[in-house]
């Protein structure tokens, strides 16, 4: 009998198909068709150890599933996550290369009018606030009417 020998430690248990058992299964096409599988595991492994980053990574993951596609996909998901990695520290980067400079340029401690600009344009944004007053029919109207003269959205608030 023919000895068939897996790469990398793959046992033969992981390709082993039940109809091979099968008295109508002829021996030669079990031979053949445990020949492809092992042509096909050998020729995915090679095509994998080729990959110029996650290499490793990929044939671990091979070994774990024997699913080409499934293998693909993880490389092409580490290689997303790094490509993300890098981007958020080239941010990171950015950033603090800002600080510097701003510290080097003497705005450690920004101006009383600068302080005041990034006060106005957090306002600007907007925000909600809540409260309550206790009003007569006549000043709540005309706190209303003020509303609405100056555009400000209100809503009640549920005590």
């Amino acid at each position: 009998m023919k000895s068939f020998e897996l790469p990398y430690g793959i046992e033969i248990s992981r390709i082993f198909n039940e109809k091979w058992l099968n008295a109508t299964a002829s021996m030669t096409a079990v031979k053949k068709e445990i020949g492809e599988k092992i042509s096909e595991i050998a020729d995915e492994l090679e095509m994998l150890e080729s990959l110029e980053a996650h290499a490793d990574e990929a044939l671990a993951y091979y070994r774990d599933t024997l699913d080409f596609r499934a293998t693909l996909k993880e490389v092409q998901r580490l290689e997303d996550f790094e490509a993300q990695k890098k981007r958020i520290e080239e941010e990171r980067q950015k950033k603090e290369n800002q600080i510097k400079a701003e510290k080097s340029a003497g705005k450690e401690n920004p101006n009383p009018a600068e302080l005041l600009e990034q006060r106005k344009e957090k306002q600007a944004e907007g925000q909600w606030v809540a409260f309550q007053a206790f009003l007569t029919n006549e000043t709540a109207l005309k706190l209303k009417q003020f509303f609405v003269e100056n555009k400000i959205e209100f809503k009640p608030v549920k005590a």
